[in-house]
């Protein structure tokens, strides 16, 4: 406003300039370079206007203009590259057309701007995928939380602290206080010293540590072989010098958690020492990452870890990245995954050029987020465009509306009677979209609000009715769920190997009977045979 204010009274000078010099006096000629440089002046002043014909972006074909919706106008809608980097809202009931919206800016990502993607889908409808395939976003990973033949993940891996704080978030929901604050200090004393290991290692290690005695020993041995910093190890030996009775007690409901994740169908896929899906190296390399994820307590679960593990690849990139790709992450019907540390994370993503974009079915899914009804505010105040397709609650369309503010409104009264007549011109303030339209939205259909950017640093808010278009999904029906290539099993890898020595009956047998002949070489003692000496902590 200020450099408006500047340029008009600098026009007004140059004006004032030149009819001094006109009609007052002719020295005013002395003055006809202020008043060139004036007239420059509030040229450069003045606002720039933009200039809709050179913004590339996603185009959705022909629109409405909701300025002034008294005088809507037909014009192209782009979705400009620099609001999608922002990231988008989108709010939409079932069945409006919010997941094809979801796939259209997929594919253009995919084969207009060339870059990579994270898709976290909590449907989990094959029509989903087998429409991202075939028209042309297809995915170069692909992990389920539900399908056997998926890429493989290593829920263990990343910075100590990461590990430690993801872990608590999942495996630690103890009413109790002191159980909680016991159960922090059991991953704080053993993490650590696991981490500082020279080997990998999968939250299968980890199980195994808290709960063979033997396992534990030989993981501090193998530390105190390696050089590992001695205050790591004293701060596990203190643990495990705990009375173990009420060391197991205290535990007890860590290692009940931590169980759901290490046995069963999908512990193979996500205690891999080599895991075939690494999201930190997908992000570097500008995978396309496809998450199928339908919602279960498990599915939630996971979603937490790998969320968590994006916000640590969010702050890698923002220390020790400068050239930075946008690596887009959608979370398509991800209301039921929220956590409480969801927000800051994708807070921090957006700063690191990993713009987040959600697909709601209602404004509550957003608001309880953080149980503190602020996420919704924090995400329409950081997005690039809002995108309302068809809703179905009140509330939700009344909000909706809302975002997209009012207009002035111009109106001719009349007033004809036998005592006076009279007309004037009216101004009011109207809603610029009302609740009621948009209950009443076609399939596809949009009311949209996005940045449009022009040179100079000058900016709109630009309001549209659009519709997205349909891709080609003529050929869906003929895909079926991928089928991953197995990676290397674990017994192939280089790693801890605790689940496979110290949880298999002969296996341990074998590996105490090592233990023991290393110990009495070299003496006259006899080496007897040693019982497997399996002891729960």
């Amino acid at each position: 406003m200020a450099a408006f204010a500047w340029g008009y009274l600098a026009f007004a000078m140059s004006v004032n300039t030149l009819l001094v010099t006109v009609f007052v006096a002719p020295w005013g000629v002395l003055l006809a370079l202020p008043t060139i440089l004036l007239a420059w002046a509030a040229k450069r002043a003045l606002p720039k206007k933009i200039n809709y014909d050179h913004i590339t972006g996603l185009s959705l074909g022909k629109g409405i203009d909701l300025d002034n919706p008294d005088k809507p106008k037909i014009v192209p809608v782009i979705l400009e590259d620099e609001a999608l980097n922002l990231g988008f809202l989108a709010i939409g009931g079932p069945k409006s057309g919010k997941t094809v919206a979801a796939i259209v800016v997929l594919l253009y990502i995919t084969q207009k701007r060339q870059e990579g993607w994270a898709y976290f889908e909590g449907k989990g409808d094959k029509d989903i995928y087998q429409q991202c395939v075939s028209c042309g976003a297809v995915p170069d990973k692909f992990f389920s939380s539900e399908l056997p033949s998926t890429d493989t993940l290593n829920v263990f891996s990343g910075p100590t602290e990461s590990v430690i704080d993801r872990l608590t978030q999942v495996l630690i929901i103890s009413d109790s206080e002191y159980y909680k604050t016991a159960q922090r200090a059991a991953l704080r004393a053993v993490v650590p010293l696991i981490k500082a290991l020279d080997k990998p290692a999968i939250l299968r290690d980890l199980y195994v540590v808290f709960s063979r005695d033997e396992a534990a020993q030989y993981v501090i041995n193998l530390a105190k072989e390696q050089g590992v910093a001695a205050d790591t190890i004293e701060v596990a030996n203190a643990f495990f010098s705990l009375d173990a009775e009420t060391r197991k007690n205290d535990i007890n409901g860590l290692l009940t958690r931590m169980s759901l994740f290490v046995t069963g169908g999908i512990a193979d896929r996500l205690n891999a020492y080599a895991p075939t899906l690494d999201m930190e190296q997908a992000s570097k390399e500008n995978l396309r990452v496809y998450l199928h994820m339908p919602y279960t307590n498990m599915a939630k679960d996971i979603g937490i870890l790998l969320t968590e593990q994006v916000g640590v690849i969010s702050q890698n990139r923002q220390l020790y990245e400068s050239n930075r790709t946008p690596w887009p992450l959608l979370f398509d019907d991800w209301g039921s995954f929220f956590y409480s540390n969801i927000g800051p994370i994708t807070a921090r993503c957006r700063s690191a050029k990993m713009p987040v974009s959600f697909l709601f079915q209602s404004k509550g899914q957003t608001d309880r987020v953080e149980h503190g009804n602020h996420f919704t505010t924090e995400v329409t105040d950081n997005i690039g465009g809002l995108f309302v397709l068809r809703v179905n609650g009140n509330d939700t369309a009344k909000w909706a509306a809302q975002q997209f503010g009012e207009y002035e409104s111009k109106s001719l009264n009349v007033t004809d009677n036998k005592q006076h007549a009279s007309q004037g011109r009216s101004t009011r303030w109207e809603p610029r979209i009302q609740p009621s339209t948009l209950k009443n939205l076609n399939a596809g259909e949009a009311m949209i609000s996005c940045l449009v950017s022009g040179e100079n640093g000058a900016s709109e808010n630009k309001r549209y009715k659009a519709r997205f278009p349909l891709p080609d999904f003529s050929t869906a029906d003929s895909i079926d769920w991928p089928v991953v290539e197995a990676g290397i099993p674990n017994d192939e890898c280089e790693g801890l190997h605790l689940w496979r020595d110290f949880m298999d009956r002969d296996r341990l047998a074998q590996l105490q009977q090592e233990i023991l002949s290393e110990a009495v070489a070299g003496t006259d003692i006899p080496v007897q045979q040693p019982q497997p000496m399996v002891t729960d902590i």
